[in-house]
């Protein structure tokens, strides 16, 4: 019977060890954030980088200079649109324009339509990502950076 005993031992063992060690841990398991929005995305104040005339050939870049990047949009969760355009006056930079309106986004979320003092602008979203925006109308393309 001691003969018998040391090999179910033995076997007891092993098995225990198994099951020890094919046990998972829920902890281990990685639960990422669900992507963000369109609307996530957008949100919060966007500076200008550079405008790219697509109507020539080749396109024509203009990029921004150190006072027109101060040039920005700002989307509020909300539905308001700030947004504040910087250029040189003098040789000092200085705020050309404030304006506020309200956004959304079309149903696709590809267009921003942009609702100032009664009038309305479709601009198509071409880039979105959490650092870079890229809108444009009719000929002109706007690269925005957070």
């Amino acid at each position: 019977m001691k003969t018998f005993m040391k090999p179910l031992n033995a076997f007891i063992i092993v098995i225990s060890m198994i099951s020890l060690f094919s046990c998972s841990n829920d902890d281990d398991v990685l639960i990422l954030p669900p992507e963000p929005t369109t609307q996530e995305l957008l949100a919060n104040k966007w500076y200008l980088e550079k405008r790219v005339n697509t109507s020539t050939t080749p396109p024509t870049t203009h990029e921004a200079n150190d006072c027109e990047k101060n040039t920005y949009f700002d989307f509020n969760n909300d539905g308001i649109i700030i947004a504040e355009s910087f250029g040189l006056n003098g040789g000092n930079c200085e705020s050309l324009s404030l304006e506020s309106g309200t956004y959304s986004l079309n149903n696709n979320e590809d267009q921003i339509i942009i609702t100032d003092s009664g009038s309305t602008q479709i601009v198509n979203i071409l880039t979105l990502s959490s650092t870079e925006l890229v809108i444009s109308f009719n000929t002109t393309e706007i690269h925005f950076m957070r």
